[in-house]
């Protein structure tokens, strides 16, 4: 008896853990012009925030996210990955960001500062 309550309080416990956990936010990837056409033809208020975004994105990685409070951009989990950049002409870094139930995930280009070499820590 007391290994047959055990059992179904155990199943009951997952069974609560599983609906408390809200689904992961749906990601979409701007790669390009296509991926904004795409998400403009798709979501046009999430086309308007995201464009600003990513036009304010060499001054919002480099003042952090304080910045999109004064742009007016209601954005959540905005993070620029400042660590590894691709190595274009000029180089690209990745952002990502979240509006609403979706996760975006862009690379912009880096502009205004010139490559240096830096030692490993």
């Amino acid at each position: 008896m007391s290994s047959t309550r055990s059992i179904l309080g155990c199943a009951l416990a997952l069974l609560l853990t599983a609906m408390t956990h809200a689904a992961p936010p749906k990601v979409v990837y701007l790669y390009g012009a296509a991926g904004l056409e795409q998400l403009r033809h798709d979501n046009p208020a999430h086309y308007e925030r995201a464009r600003r975004i990513l036009a304010s994105a060499p001054q919002i990685c480099a003042a952090g996210p304080a910045a999109l409070h004064y742009a007016g951009i209601d954005v959540r989990n905005l993070r620029c990955l400042q660590s590894f950049l691709l190595t274009s002409n000029p180089p690209q870094q990745e952002i990502d960001f979240q509006l609403d139930d979706t996760h975006y995930i862009a690379f912009v280009f880096v502009t205004g500062s010139a490559p240096a070499l830096k030692p490993a820590r």
